[in-house]
């Protein structure tokens, strides 16, 4: 019973790559197959080299100022003023910024960063409405004049946040 799982298996495995091979009609299947092994460990080494880059750039912005101290106080005003107009409507910026507070529901190393980015996000009034934001955790900010509007923030998390004037219209809020 057992080998005739394995002989099934190793025929549908069969099957497919002469499917496979005889679509690019190719004449050495040893040659064919190998070099797929080839493309296989380029593959491997690409995504290897991106996850290195991925954790490079997270150890950057763990070990930033920005990750560190709440930029919505008095202190890093002309800091923030500086972000807000590097951000204007930069799409790439606006979405990194997203991402940083999409994160904090990972890992909370990240918290800090993500705070402010949401701070710095509402400031440029970016519209926020009708978005997830399922499981953030935001601490140690200003969230001031927020408009949430529509917004999943089920199972967020706040904690020493200035919430004065936001507006949670139609907001989910459930544990």
């Amino acid at each position: 019973m057992k080998r005739e799982k394995i002989y099934r298996r190793f025929y549908l495995m069969l099957k497919m790559l002469m499917n496979k091979y005889s679509k690019r009609k190719y004449s050495d299947s040893l040659g064919y197959l190998q070099q797929e092994d080839v493309d296989k460990d380029q593959k491997l080494n690409v995504v290897t080299n991106n996850i290195k880059i991925i954790i490079n750039i997270l150890k950057q912005i763990r070990d930033h100022d920005f990750n560190q101290n709440d930029y919505s106080t008095e202190i890093y005003l002309q800091t923030r003023q500086s972000l807000k107009e590097n951000i204007k409507e930069d799409q790439k910026i606006i979405k990194s910024l997203q991402f940083l507070l999409q994160f904090t529901s990972l890992d909370n190393q990240f918290i800090q960063s993500g705070s402010n980015s949401l701070n710095l996000l509402i400031e440029r009034k970016i519209d926020l409405t009708k978005k997830s934001f399922e499981n953030i955790k935001i601490k140690n900010t200003s969230l001031i004049g927020a408009n949430f509007v529509r917004c999943n923030l089920s199972g967020s998390y706040f904690e020493n946040v200035c919430i004065s004037r936001m507006n949670l219209n139609g907001a989910q809020l459930f544990n």
